[in-house]
């Protein structure tokens, strides 16, 4: 299991890994779970790596 402090160190840990899925909060530090999201789609080296997006805010 690899875990990210911020969308950015996701961005970078996921390009180098290639994890099987990515568990992705909404709320995060520095750049927000859509973003990321975004940015993990537009990347083809992990466009492909299914992920689940969750949040605690109702």
């Amino acid at each position: 299991m690899l875990t990210a402090g911020s969308g950015r160190e996701g961005l970078l840990k996921a390009a180098c890994e290639h994890p099987d899925v990515i568990l992705l909060d909404v709320m995060m530090p520095d750049m927000d779970g859509l973003t990321t999201l975004e940015n993990l789609q537009a990347n083809p080296e992990t466009q492909n790596i299914p992920v689940i997006l969750l949040t605690a805010k109702a």
